[in-house]
């Protein structure tokens, strides 16, 4: 893992002061690899939730549902937003509908493995 450090910034759209860390994993190209790296990026999560922070949503899609809440509460209000004015669906991408499933399915905190 590298974790590469940018300056601490003022952003308008920032919640605060913020630090952008990046993280590169090695991600070996097996069934396994794939699943250490996908709780490696979840365990980043939650340390930069935990000290207030987020990560970036596009980047992969590792995060769980109650991570992407914590980091993103208004998400929900974005996907109703699409629907509304895109029903038929005619604009998406895999992104898109790997958290609009995320989404239709109900969010049980004890079924979360950690």
């Amino acid at each position: 893992m590298g974790p590469i450090g940018k300056s601490i910034k003022e952003r308008k759209r920032a919640r605060d002061r913020y630090a952008c860390v990046v993280v590169n994993l090695h991600v070996p190209r097996t069934d396994k690899g794939h699943e250490v790296t996908s709780q490696a990026f979840r365990d980043v999560i939650d340390m930069a939730l935990a000290c207030g922070g987020s990560y970036y949503l596009t980047y992969h899609r590792h995060a769980r549902k109650d991570q992407v809440l914590s980091a993103y509460p208004e998400f929900p209000e974005f996907l109703a937003a699409k629907k509304r004015l895109d029903p038929e669906e005619r604009f998406q991408s895999d992104w898109y509908r790997h958290y609009r499933q995320m989404f239709e399915r109900p969010f049980v905190p004890e079924l979360i493995q950690r």
